[in-house]
C-alpha cells in the first residue's frame, strides 16, 4: 500500500460550471447565427443536439480527471486521457444517432459539434493546466537527473 499522501481534489464542480456557462454561451451563439443566415433555420434542431451531446460528453470526460486527481500528477494525466476517449466515442455515438435514429442533416449535426467541442476543450484543458502545475510546480533550482537546469535557464 502506498503512504504517499493524496493531493488536493480536482475543483470538479468549479469545472462543470465552467463548462456548462461557455457551452450555454456557445449554443447561444450558433442558435444565433442558425437563425439569423437565411435558409439555415431547419438546422436548428441539429444543432441543438450537437450542443447536448458535446456539453454532456465534456461533463462525462472530467470523471475520470476527478477521480484520479487526488493520485498525483501521471493520474491525473491518466484520467485526462482516458475522459478524452469518453468524449470522443459519446461524440461519435450522438452523431451516429442523431443522424441515423433521428434523421438531422450530416453537415450541420457534425460542424456543430466541432464548432461546440473547442471553446468546452479549451476550458477543461485550462483547468487541467492550472490544476497540474498547482501539484507539481517546476522551479529553476530544481534538480534532475540530466543535471541542474539553473545554468539554461540565466
Amino acid at each position: 500500500m502506498s503512504t504517499t499522501p493524496l493531493q488536493p481534489a480536482f475543483p470538479s464542480l468549479r469545472v462543470c460550471a465552467a463548462l456548462s456557462a461557455a457551452s450555454l454561451a456557445t449554443a447561444v451563439v450558433m442558435a444565433a447565427v442558425v437563425l439569423i443566415v437565411p435558409g439555415w433555420s431547419a438546422c436548428l434542431g441539429a444543432v441543438a443536439l450537437a450542443a447536448c451531446v458535446v456539453w454532456i460528453a465534456s461533463l462525462v470526460g472530467l470523471v475520470p480527471v476527478a477521480v484520479m486527481g487526488p493520485f498525483g500528477v501521471s493520474s491525473t494525466l491518466i484520467g485526462y486521457f482516458s475522459g478524452m476517449g469518453a468524449r470522443v466515442l459519446l461524440c461519435i455515438i450522438g452523431g451516429l444517432a442523431g443522424v441515423y435514429v433521428m434523421g438531422l442533416a450530416t453537415q450541420p449535426l457534425l460542424l456543430g459539434m466541432a464548432a461546440m467541442y473547442m471553446p468546452l476543450l479549451l476550458v477543461e484543458a485550462g483547468y487541467v493546466g492550472r490544476y497540474l502545475s498547482a501539484k507539481d510546480p517546476v522551479t529553476p533550482t530544481e534538480k534532475t537527473p540530466g543535471g541542474d537546469h539553473k545554468e539554461a535557464l540565466a
